[in-house]
């Protein structure tokens, strides 16, 4: 069952009852406090300049700074399982078998 977001706000106590009966217990009351987005002051950018697809590596030239290595799984999207030579991603600065590479990788 899906509800989007404007038919949810516009249900009623009764309807809303009746939601709550048909999914279960596991739905919580929706909160008025606001969550804020993810700050994303530590992500660096750059641009991906070399991706092997069969092996998930590839290499991120820094918008400052030398290339980093990253792999695929280290991204931060789930379904991100490719990467093409010229897109811009953000990242963060980690450290794989000892050196540095880029980790949590996602599409700009």
């Amino acid at each position: 069952m899906f509800i989007d977001s404007k038919t949810w706000n516009g249900l009623g106590a009764e309807e809303m009852a009746e939601v709550y009966s048909l999914i279960g217990s596991s739905i919580r009351k929706s909160s008025t406090k606001k969550v804020r987005p993810e700050t994303r002051v530590n992500r660096l950018t750059g641009t991906v300049v070399m991706y092997r697809d069969h092996r998930g590596f590839g290499f991120i030239k820094q918008d400052q700074g030398r290339d980093l290595f990253f792999h695929i799984r280290d991204s931060t999207d789930p379904g991100l399982t490719h990467l093409a030579q010229g897109e811009r991603v953000s990242y963060e600065l980690g450290e794989k078998d000892g050196r540095q590479a880029a980790i949590k990788i996602a599409l700009v």
